[in-house]
């Protein structure tokens, strides 16, 4: 962090698994051939490609919403995503599949959610120790 700054918080984890959202609702093992998968990451590019060579992992950017609206379109078939984003934000009617975190194996500190703050500024410390998870730290 740079100098002067501090995590005033750390909320509890979501769930760090990745998920797949695709036009079928289908689990990754029964995605058609060809079938058109939108990803940011270069780390669940690499991961779709050896899981799931018949697939065709294509690039996406946007927020959550734009990525699923972009996903059921022309240019993609689905996506994969963060499953915390999507729990986050109410949209888990869309996922067709949780990806097992042994085969799919998410980033470190996927689905943590942290609070920044200026060191100095021990009122908002201690407001933030309400939402503080330690176990999450």
């Amino acid at each position: 962090l740079p100098d002067g700054l501090v995590l005033g918080a750390m909320l509890k984890r979501e769930d760090p698994r990745d998920v797949l959202v695709n036009r079928w609702n289908s689990p990754l093992t029964q995605l058609p051939d060809g079938a058109r998968i939108g990803t940011g990451s270069p780390r669940r590019r690499v991961l779709m490609n050896t899981l799931c060579p018949q697939a065709t992992v294509l690039p996406i950017r946007g927020n959550v919403d734009t990525r699923l609206r972009k996903g059921q379109g022309e240019d993609y078939d689905g996506v994969v995503l963060a499953a915390a984003g999507l729990i986050r934000l109410g949209l888990t009617e869309h996922i067709a599949e949780y990806l097992s975190p042994q085969r799919f194996v998410p980033p470190p500190g996927q689905g943590v959610l942290t609070v920044e703050i200026r060191g100095d500024d021990y009122r908002m410390q201690d407001m933030l120790r309400i939402v503080e998870h330690t176990s999450t730290r």
